[in-house]
């Protein structure tokens, strides 16, 4: 599902003297299909940024949507509001509200002293249209608006042309399809519990929240609190523990009697039983050997090529080389960067830019590269494809 951050900003402990900015004034646009990798120094805003998609924290300030974004109004539509106004000029009282002309209830229509005013606003915010749409489309003599049919066409045009500017500053011209979700500070989410089902949350350590008495019963309670029966909870939850590699023989075990490895896959798998759109990672490999982060991050590469849309917040720039699409870095709160992984690793000074590591296999490569190896820094993901380069460069 695609994400949209508008104007988002987020504080903590607001109106007290140790509030915090945690992110300011955020816009990005994240596609349906994605390995994002949220990347920036300790205290950034990675955790607050992940924790708005299903609503865990509200934004301050702004909105986030989680679905599709469709156009405010089109073109036809302009066309029937237009029409409208035109058609009622005869019978608008001054100073009356007329509402729902439109069938998805986006207007009201006003009459007011001798103008005919006319505003886009949902309907619990039309008396907004007097403070921002008093002038931007008005005809002062109502008897000739009536009888001077030659005027409309010329009046007709300046109306669309004014709607469009107007919407273009206020709404960018886009507003959640009906099945999205928009997540704000001042009013209640429609559908929160779908949201929190589509939008699975991996917390760091994620073992620390088993608690159920068996791994099946810990893994098939998230399906269960969502209304699966029984049988379907059971059936989801083997499905994900097949996925994540727990054998059959642990089922019934209890989860505090597994290895770390095999706690923090069970933990996972209570989240991929839902099977959401969107699955956030919070530093997903921390405290995890190699051969656990390689184990883990190849079930994560998995989903997402079967479809899943993965969020990632690591410190580890080698995964975000190897697996990310795309790359945003956060610097005390704000996006400073949006780009690809190997464009951001291109760069010169990522540490004293944004306080990152490069990548240990690129910082090799590029020094090898700088000594006289003609290889294509483009191809290098990780130590195998570095090799591949290197064989298919020099190979005799």
């Amino acid at each position: 599902m695609p994400i949209k951050f508008d104007n988002v900003f987020y504080v903590y402990q607001k109106n007290t003297p140790f509030k915090s900015d945690a992110l300011e004034n955020i816009n990005v646009e994240i596609s349906s299909h994605e390995f994002l990798a949220l990347v920036g120094h300790t205290g950034s805003g990675k955790s607050t940024f992940v924790q708005q998609i299903n609503a865990l924290l509200k934004p301050t300030e702004g909105r986030v949507i989680v679905g599709d974004i469709v156009p405010f109004v089109l073109q036809k539509e302009l066309e029937e509001i237009v029409h409208a106004v035109y058609c009622l000029s005869d019978s608008l009282d001054s100073g009356k509200i007329y509402e729902g002309y439109h069938e998805h209830k986006l207007i009201s229509l006003a009459y007011k002293s001798d103008e005919i005013i006319f505003f886009l606003e949902p309907k619990k915010f039309n008396l907004i249209g007097y403070k921002y749409l008093d002038n931007i489309c008005s005809y002062n003599d109502k008897k000739k608006w009536k009888n001077d049919r030659n005027q409309f066409p010329s009046l007709y045009h300046s109306v669309l042309k004014n709607i469009r500017s107007y919407l273009k500053d206020k709404y960018s011209k886009k507003i959640p399809s009906k099945d999205a979700f928009e997540v704000t500070n001042i009013k209640k989410i429609k559908g929160l519990k779908s949201l929190k089902k589509y939008a699975g949350l991996v917390f760091q350590f994620p073992e620390y929240q088993l608690f159920e008495e068996t791994v099946l019963e810990d893994v098939a309670f998230g399906p269960r609190n969502f209304g699966f029966s029984k049988e379907e909870a059971t059936s989801k939850a083997k499905d994900a523990l097949k996925m994540v590699g727990i054998d059959e023989s642990l089922y019934e075990r209890s989860p505090f009697e597994l290895s770390g490895g095999q706690k923090r896959r069970v933990a996972i798998a209570g989240i991929i039983a839902l099977n959401p759109k969107i699955l956030v990672l919070d530093e997903p490999t921390a405290g995890l050997d190699p051969l656990g982060t390689k184990e883990i991050m190849s079930l994560f590469n998995l989903l997402y090529h079967n479809g899943t849309e993965i969020i990632m917040i690591t410190h580890d720039m080698d995964l975000v080389l190897k697996y990310a699409t795309r790359v945003l870095v956060l610097n005390h709160g704000k996006l400073v960067s949006d780009t690809s992984p190997k464009e951001l690793f291109s760069q010169d000074n990522l540490k004293e830019k944004y306080n990152l590591d490069e990548p240990l296999v690129f910082e090799f490569a590029k020094k090898i590269s700088s000594r006289g190896f003609k290889i294509d820094l483009t191809k290098v993901k990780d130590v195998h494809t570095l090799a591949l380069e290197i064989k298919e460069k020099y190979h005799e």
